[in-house]
C-alpha cells in the first residue's frame, strides 16, 4: 500500500490508518477511538484507535493489520489480492508459473492499468483544453478588438485631428493601443486570479466526492501559455485596428468648422 506520494503505508499490528477525507468526515484525529462494525464472520462490533492519518484521492479507506483483523474474526489469515514486483526479464516465467497455479483467478498488470488509464484520459483532455483554449482565444480577440473598435470610433476625429497637426501613424497607434495595452497588462495577473478560483471551485464540487478527488495542481507554464494566448489575441487585434489607423479620413477632418 502508498501513499499519494508513492512512499510505503506502513501498517501497524494494532490499530487503524484512515484516510484523511474519512476522519474529517467522522470528525476523528490521531489517538481517537472509533466503532467498527465488521460485516463478515460473527459480525463484531469493536473500539480500535486511530493511530495515523494518510492522504488518498481513492475511496474513502481504512487500513489495519491482516493479522490483527484474523484475531477478530476468529479466523486464519487469508489473502484475497496480493501485489508482486517482478523483474521484467522474468515476466514471461512469472506468467507461466500462474497458469499452472489453480487458485489465481485473474492477474491485473498495474503498468499496462495505468498506461491505458493515462492514454485515456489524456485522449479526453487534450480534447476538452484544446476547446476551450480555442474559446478563449477567440473570447480574448472578440473582447480586445471589439472595446478597441468602440474606443476608435469615440476617438477617431481626435486621432484624425492629430494626423492633421502633424503626429505620426506610430504616435497616435501609441495613444490608442497604448492605453489598451496597459489595461490587458493590468488584466493579465488579475485573469490569472480569478482562473485559479474557477479552477478550485470546479475541483472541490465537481471532482471532490466518496469515489475519487483530484488535486488542485496547476503548472506555472500554465499561466505562460495563457498569458502568451491572451497578447497572441491582443497583438492580432492590434494589428486589425491599426489597419483602420492607418486609413482615417484626413479629408473628413479639414472639412470640419470646428
Amino acid at each position: 500500500v502508498h501513499d499519494v506520494g508513492g512512499a510505503d503505508l506502513k501498517v501497524p499490528e494494532y490499530g487503524l490508518i484512515i484516510g484523511t477525507e474519512l476522519a474529517k468526515k467522522l470528525e476523528v484525529g490521531v489517538g481517537d477511538t472509533i466503532s467498527v462494525e465488521i460485516r463478515e464472520g460473527r459480525k463484531p462490533t469493536v473500539e480500535l484507535p486511530v493511530v495515523d492519518l494518510v492522504e488518498t484521492y481513492i475511496d474513502l479507506p481504512a487500513f489495519m493489520h491482516l493479522s490483527s483483523l484474523s484475531r477478530l474474526l476468529l479466523e486464519t489469515t487469508s489473502t484475497d489480492f496480493i501485489s508482486v514486483l517482478i523483474d521484467k526479464s522474468r515476466q514471461d516465467e512469472f506468467y507461466r508459473e500462474l497458469k499452472q497455479t489453480p487458485r489465481v483467478s485473474a492477474v491485473m498488470l498495474r503498468e499496462l492499468a495505468v498506461d491505458n488509464f493515462n492514454s485515456t484520459m489524456a485522449e479526453t483532455f487534450v480534447i476538452f483544453i484544446g476547446f476551450f483554449g480555442v474559446f478563449s482565444a477567440a473570447l480574448g480577440f472578440g473582447v480586445v478588438y471589439n472595446s478597441t473598435r468602440i474606443t476608435l470610433s469615440e476617438r477617431g476625429r481626435e486621432l484624425a485631428s492629430l494626423r492633421v497637426l502633424g503626429f505620426s501613424r506610430a504616435a497616435i497607434s501609441y495613444i490608442l493601443l497604448g492605453e489598451v495595452g496597459v489595461l490587458i497588462l493590468i488584466a493579465l495577473p488579475v485573469g490569472c486570479l480569478i482562473g485559479w478560483s474557477l479552477a478550485w471551485l470546479i475541483v472541490e464540487t465537481a471532482f471532490n466526492n466518496e469515489m475519487f478527488r483530484l488535486p488542485l495542481i496547476i503548472y506555472p507554464s500554465s499561466y505562460g501559455i495563457a498569458i502568451l494566448v491572451t497578447l497572441a489575441s491582443s497583438a492580432l487585434s492590434a494589428a486589425l485596428v491599426q489597419r483602420r489607423l492607418n486609413h482615417l479620413d484626413l479629408i473628413a477632418v479639414l472639412k470640419t468648422r470646428e
